[in-house]
């Protein structure tokens, strides 16, 4: 999925450090859970930019508040983003 976020209502920006000891810059953007068109879920929008490129997820829930709540799990799922530092 290659489809920007609409409405970001959060971003962070991490640095990882790879196994070799190289630091590499991710930023995460959540996008605003909303109703989808073909259901009664909801729908949570996750990118993940970084050296490798983009990578875009859409994380559904039975309401809005499950889709942000799976989404969030999601993205600390993530093995890149395990033990990285938050940085402004």
């Amino acid at each position: 999925m290659s489809r920007r976020i609409r409405e970001v209502i959060a971003e962070r920006k991490l640095t990882v450090v790879t196994e070799s000891g190289v630091r590499q810059d991710i930023v995460v953007r959540l996008g605003k859970p909303k109703a989808s068109a073909k259901s009664a879920d909801f729908s949570c929008q996750v990118q993940v930019e970084g050296p490798g490129g983009k990578r875009n997820s859409r994380i559904f829930g039975l309401d809005a508040f499950q889709a942000l709540e799976l989404a969030l799990r999601y993205i600390s799922s993530l093995t890149p983003l395990q033990g990285a530092t938050s940085h402004s």
